[in-house]
């Protein structure tokens, strides 16, 4: 029993390939609390010299900013039950609370869909009120126990009872394991166990409350709760803490995955961002250590001794020496280590912003088809983005699946939910940046074009074609298309060339 507690290898892994996007959500406090695993000690550092290397960095959270971009991107338009939904009325206490802790639907699926880019994979497990149910005679009835006796189990009573299925986000970090089994060649959960804290009230205050772990273990048509106990000597037990039955022949999660596949669980979606933005931070605790030494370098200093055998230093100090062989010099760095260290910070930087972008692209073969594309083919084409957009769909989809069924409804009388998967790439873009994705062959000017007139920061009276004509005839503009290979390059996407029509 005592191995309900234990995670799977996948989920260890998951677990372990994770670390970084929490460090990196938790900010500079987390950084340097990690230490060593994300910024070395050099061998013959001295460890106070680290400690001042590390607690001087500060994080540039790229991944953040990144992963609120593509966000935005998504939850641009309203989650919301389809209007020619089946029983679109019937689910509306759901669409406006769907937590029960009062976020609506969109609320609710952006943490969702925040929380399956960053782990890799998230799960809804669509939850109901413990009733006592049984089929009867094809009839789904419930224990009435006013009455003492059973009763048919309907939207009428449900409405009544203030009975309704409502939605748990359930993060990969909190997977302890899964296990599938085939039947007709289909693959079907039949069990998973999720690590839970709940909070059992001791006394009159909050601050007498008790944190308590346990674990909740799923299967089709039941449930059991698994908590630990001490006893006397101290040594710690796992007891079956309470269990009961559903009245659903499936286990009511559905999953979003935009992540790796580590086996049942998932990489983080954008791992390799998260790399990108661990090198900034070394970078940056380095860059700062330098410029210290920079502003406070070491002196050299030869026969600077005063009548008594000392040398005072230091600013509003006189140093005197009375040997013609004296000498006095600062011990300063090659400046091209300063500069050398700005560039690379702005260019990870650079790359950390317009990496977003890069999801927004079609997807398509290196050589196959260039990087840049027309602002047609990118909203048309599915892209990495979109697919993460139309997976949170079909899993938020299924979970209202899932509520019908706890309704006792039919096959079918499930409602159907919008998200947004046609993407405007420049919205929320710094207009200096959105320049520099023209350049980098992400961006068309014309997508530049319309999102600056959106924002007014381009009169109304001004058409893209007259601009585009504009452009074409101003030699500023000219230039080898070599020079815009840059970001595709980097990203192995092959050689971009330049849309047709100047754009």
């Amino acid at each position: 029993m005592e191995k309900v507690f234990e995670r799977s290898t996948d989920f260890e892994s998951a677990i372990t390939r994770g670390q970084l996007v929490r460090d990196l959500l938790g900010g500079t406090p987390a950084m340097i609390a990690a230490g060593t695993d994300y910024l070395p000690k050099q061998s013959a550092e001295h460890p106070d010299d680290y400690k001042i290397r590390l607690n001087g960095g500060y994080l540039f959270n790229g991944y953040r900013r990144t992963r609120n971009y593509l966000t935005g991107l998504v939850f641009s338009e309203p989650v919301k039950v389809s209007d020619d939904s089946a029983n679109k009325e019937q689910f509306q206490v759901i669409e406006y609370d769907v937590d029960q802790q009062g976020n609506n639907l969109r609320t609710w699926a952006q943490t969702f869909f925040e929380s399956g880019v960053d782990q890799g994979l998230a799960g809804i497990l669509v939850d109901f009120p413990q009733v006592e149910t049984r089929t009867e005679n094809g009839r789904l009835e419930f224990w009435d126990e006013d009455r003492e006796t059973w009763r048919p189990k309907t939207a009428a009573v449900d409405a009544e009872k203030g009975w309704r299925p409502f939605f748990v986000l359930v993060e990969q970090s909190s997977i302890l394991g899964m296990r599938y089994v085939y039947e007709d060649g289909k693959k079907i959960l039949d069990q998973i166990r999720i690590l839970e804290v709940v909070v059992d009230n001791h006394g009159d205050f909050d601050n007498e409350d008790e944190e308590v772990e346990q674990v909740r273990v799923l299967h089709r048509g039941s449930w059991q709760v698994y908590r630990k106990a001490k006893d006397k000597t101290g040594k710690e037990s796992v007891y079956l803490h309470s269990e009961g039955d559903t009245s659903l022949d499936e286990i009511p999660i559905a999953f979003f995955k935009p992540g790796e596949d580590l086996g049942a669980a998932a990489a983080p979606a954008l791992e390799d961002l998260a790399q990108l933005n661990r090198r900034h931070w070394q970078a940056t605790c380095d860059q700062v250590s330098l410029m210290s030494f920079v502003r406070r370098p070491p002196w050299f200093g030869k026969l600077l001794t005063d009548s008594d055998g000392n040398v005072e230093f230091g600013p509003g100090r006189l140093v005197h020496a009375m040997d013609a062989q004296a000498d006095l010099k600062s011990v300063s760095v090659n400046p091209d280590a300063v500069d050398k260290g700005k560039e690379e910070l702005m260019t990870l930087e650079e790359k950390m912003a317009l990496y977003g972008l890069m999801t927004l692209q079609p997807n398509y073969n290196a050589g196959a088809k260039t990087a840049f594309q027309s602002q047609q083919e990118t909203t048309e084409s599915t892209s990495l983005l979109k697919d993460w957009a139309l997976g949170c769909q079909d899993a938020l989809d299924n979970a209202f699946k899932f509520a019908a069924m706890w309704m006792g409804l039919e096959v079918g009388q499930e409602p159907l939910i919008n998200v947004n998967t046609e993407f405007n790439p420049a919205f929320g873009m710094a207009p200096e940046m959105m320049l520099r994705a023209v350049e980098m062959m992400v961006l068309s000017r014309q997508q530049v074009h319309e999102e600056l007139k959106r924002r007014g920061l381009i009169g109304e009276n001004w058409d893209w074609q007259d601009v585009k004509a504009m452009i074409e005839d101003d030699t500023r503009f000219a230039g080898p298309a070599g020079a815009l290979t840059g970001l595709a390059d980097q990203f192995g996407l092959g050689t971009p060339e330049p849309e047709g029509g100047g754009q």
